[in-house]
């Protein structure tokens, strides 16, 4: 969150999306269990209550911002506002709640698909687990062979939940999935056998510096992406080729970041409200200008005149602003409760 955070202040650096965006979704399919859903219903519930339900709060609570000078008339543009989390290209403080019905659709679709395959392989009387894999991996690449030719011709005309990007992302769970059934297989081919503990950290280190330049490079010979306008740059391939790359240099990154308690005390914070920061960072810029009245006038334009001070205050800015809207929501939620107790 806190790369997305400072890549919107710096020029909203649209190559983070190949690798934060589809590092998540990696992760979320890492941690994922299909085997404790037993039908399509099961699945769409426990989805939507965890991820629809704050959604719908988060738009509730943002959507008097965006009513100025709209007509209610205009249903094509609520619809597209309330479903997609994202309306019309002005709409720029509400572009982050996108990603959470595209999230939702992501992995209702995924699921969906490798629950369909194990009940097939059962059916079929078909034990193997790798055979699941195979049948829900042959469907996967249908659905996004199928996507990508809908996104190509009817590029403006998104379907609700934003389920035509979704389905081109289903591969990045299934990936993670694998990650999960195989990690002691990967660990054994990439553990060096050094006892020397300094230097398996510095092969490790040059490894994932090694990655993180290849991740750079592919992303700029891929060129612009924009995953809200469904751009993904030159080559399809290539961007999920370097979603992997950008995966590895997180992991790479959080494993020599995390050994710090006081910062890993710090993301374990921030990880835990991320939807919140999510939801409520962009539209801390409506009150961004408040800071002209509590800091003194040479401060604040020392702070604009300087990019580096400026990246730095906006990102701070939006994660206070971000619990600030959090302790409110909070706030509300206790009241209701406590006077539905009453």
């Amino acid at each position: 969150m806190f790369f997305v955070m400072i890549s919107h202040s710096v020029g909203y650096f649209l190559h983070i999306h190949s690798m934060t965006i589809f590092s998540f979704l990696i992760i979320s399919g890492y941690f994922d269990d299909v085997k404790k859903s037993k039908n399509f219903i099961s699945i769409f519930k426990k989805r939507f209550l965890g991820i629809m339900c704050p959604y719908f709060i988060f738009e509730f609570i943002t959507f008097p911002f965006f009513l100025h000078g709209k007509s209610m008339a205009d249903i094509n543009y609520f619809i597209r506002y309330i479903f997609n989390g994202i309306g019309p290209q002005e709409l720029l403080m509400n572009f982050p709640l996108w990603f959470l019905p595209y999230f939702f659709s992501v992995m209702v679709i995924y699921d969906t698909v490798y629950l369909f395959s194990s009940k097939l392989c059962d059916k079929l009387k078909l034990k193997n687990k790798y055979l699941i894999d195979a049948i829900s991996f042959l469907f996967i690449i249908i659905l996004i062979s199928f996507s990508y030719v809908y996104v190509l011709v009817f590029n403006k005309k998104k379907l609700l939940f934003n389920i035509d990007f979704a389905c081109m992302s289903i591969i990045f769970p299934f990936v993670g999935k694998l990650i999960k059934d195989n990690k002691n297989l990967i660990k054994n081919k990439f553990e060096v056998n050094i006892k020397n503990k300094m230097i398996k950290n510095i092969i490790f280190s040059l490894f994932i510096i090694f990655i993180i330049v290849l991740w750079w490079i592919l992303s700029i010979i891929n060129g612009h992406i924009d995953l809200v306008y469904r751009v993904f740059g030159k080559n399809l391939i290539m961007l999920y080729i370097n979603a992997i790359f950008g995966y590895v240099s997180l992991y790479g990154f959080s494993m020599f970041i995390l050994k710090i308690k006081s910062i890993n005390s710090l993301f374990e914070f921030v990880g835990k409200n991320s939807m919140d920061i999510m939801a409520y960072h962009i539209p801390a810029t409506i009150v961004l200008p408040i800071t002209n009245f509590i800091f003194p006038a040479f401060l604040v334009s020392k702070i604009y005149q300087n990019q580096y001070f400026y990246n730095i205050f906006i990102v701070s800015f939006m994660v206070v602003f971000s619990f600030f809207m959090k302790t409110i929501v909070d706030s509300i939620k206790f009241i209701m409760l406590k006077k539905r107790e009453v």
